[in-house]
């Protein structure tokens, strides 16, 4: 098949799931797998895994659900306990900020 062909078709069913109200990650996900399916056989889908697998292997984004983590423990009344140990100096009382 011509790959121009294939470039529109897969535009098309990529604006169709975008705008369907479907969460972004499931649909374009569910528009790879299902057009690559269809383009190159199953055979693909070992090689999809595997992609896919060595993308979510990487030391560096698991800094991204600690930086969250992190936030979200500073916006429960551990933020206050936090702070108010940081803000006594050596004298034991309180600084102002």
């Amino acid at each position: 098949m011509d790959p121009l062909t294939i470039a529109i078709i897969v535009a098309v069913f990529t604006l169709i799931v975008l705008f369907s109200g479907i969460p972004i990650a499931f649909g374009l996900s569910f528009v790879s797998i299902t057009l690559l399916v269809t383009f190159e056989g199953l055979q693909m889908l070992d090689v999809f895994a595997e992609t896919f697998y060595a993308g979510l292997n990487s030391f560096v984004l698991l800094s991204i659900p600690m930086f969250i983590l992190m936030g979200m423990a500073l916006l429960t009344h551990l933020q206050e306990k936090i702070y108010i140990l940081v803000l006594i100096d050596g004298y034991g009382e309180f600084q102002v900020v």
